[in-house]
């Protein structure tokens, strides 16, 4: 993450570094100012009632996380959910409410974003926010909304720089607003 303060970070998880997911965090770098979290880059272990995962990397990213204002989660579609990374990653959120609660705490009137491509119309998609509705609810943070963009065989359709900067308008207003 940069040395400069930054107000919105981009945490996205995807099985490619070099796929459709990353493309679309490439078009929201463009238009929000932001730093990108690929957590292929991390160890994340799974969530474990008795923490015995305390020596990888997560709480130390949330210990960067927390200082950013606003946080869009980027992942593909897969199965009709978010990529078993990404997936991970919100399951450990169970840390800092259970443990680290000095950082749950942290994220009290944040602004949580989500973004996500997939190969289907949006309407086999369209309550595929609610969990992060519910997470950001649970965590006393604002929900902003969901972008979802279409993917073809050739990439990203091409209606998605128009729709990226259109969500990136939306941020800006509403982290104006705050």
């Amino acid at each position: 993450m940069s040395e400069q303060r930054k107000r919105t970070v981009i945490i996205w998880g995807s099985s490619r570094r070099d796929g459709d997911t990353a493309e679309l965090v490439q078009l929201l770098q463009q238009h929000v100012n932001s730093d990108a979290v690929c957590l292929m880059n991390y160890y994340i272990d799974y969530y474990d009632y008795e923490y015995s995962n305390a020596g990888d990397d997560f709480i130390p990213l949330m210990e960067e996380v927390v200082r950013y204002d606003n946080i869009i989660l980027v992942s593909p579609v897969y199965w009709y959910s978010v990529a078993a990374i990404l997936k991970t990653f919100i399951d450990r959120l169970s840390d800092i409410i259970r443990v680290r609660k000095d950082l749950g705490r942290r994220m009290a009137g944040k602004s949580l974003w989500f973004a996500t491509c997939g190969a289907s119309p949006m309407p086999a998609f369209e309550d595929m926010d609610n969990p992060f509705k519910a997470t950001a609810a649970y965590l006393d943070m604002k929900y902003g909304s969901m972008l979802y963009v279409e993917s073809t065989k050739e990439g990203l359709h091409e209606e998605t720089p128009e729709l990226v900067e259109l969500y990136a308008e939306e941020i800006r207003y509403r982290t104006e607003l705050d």
